[in-house]
């Protein structure tokens, strides 16, 4: 799969971006990933599409397990230990094969925009704005120049298409379909889609 998946925690919340692959097996995974139990938990991944079936299957099981357990929504944070916990381990046992794939968690909790990856071998970071995928150097050194803590989300989201189409490698960029959603305090901390209102200025704001 390898697409360019990135995200960044604006002052009002966290939003994502992703270059849709052609591939039907990567729509598949997209779907299951929108299926996650806790809609305010973002999640995205890159890699084996198989691996991160794997990885996503774990994340929704310990959302599952921690709501009936406590009565209350996961921290992304907590999340994010857990599954780094679960990649490492098939790093250190011969038995295992280790995950080909990296998983970014982000979340608008405790007022803020919270944002973690876990890379293929486990290591959890948190950051302010990450990606991960092909041309992951290129699009951080972009991210590097986004001033994140006054980016309201309306121009997070125009900012985070027009790193988009730098980076992308198609003759015809307007053939290119990628998708934007957020969480924040404008969608309630819950986990949307960009309105089509939204999407399509930023699309044209990023062309121009």
């Amino acid at each position: 799969m390898f697409s360019k998946w990135g995200r960044i925690g604006c002052h009002q919340g966290v939003l994502k971006s992703i270059i849709r692959n052609k591939d039907p097996q990567s729509n598949l995974l997209r779907r299951h990933i929108h299926r996650n139990g806790i809609r305010s938990i973002i999640q995205a991944v890159a890699g084996l599409t198989a691996d991160a079936r794997q990885v996503v299957a774990f994340a929704r099981k310990e959302c599952k397990s921690h709501r009936e357990l406590y009565g209350s929504i996961i921290g992304v944070d907590d999340l994010a230990h857990r599954v780094s916990l679960m990649i490492h381990s098939h790093t250190t046992h011969s038995i295992f094969r280790p995950f080909g794939c990296s998983v970014l968690l982000a979340s608008y909790q405790q007022s803020r925009p919270m944002l973690y990856c876990v890379d293929a071998s486990g290591s959890c970071n948190a950051y302010h704005a990450c990606s991960i995928g092909r041309d992951k150097v290129k699009v951080d050194s972009l991210l590097e120049k986004v001033e994140r803590k006054t980016t309201l989300m309306d121009r997070g989201v125009v900012t985070a298409a027009e790193i988009l189409y730098q980076v992308i490698d198609e003759p015809k960029p307007k053939n290119v379909e990628f998708e934007l959603s957020f969480a924040g305090e404008y969608t309630l901390n819950k986990h949307e889609k960009v309105p089509q209102v939204l999407h399509d200025r930023a699309v044209r704001e990023a062309l121009k």
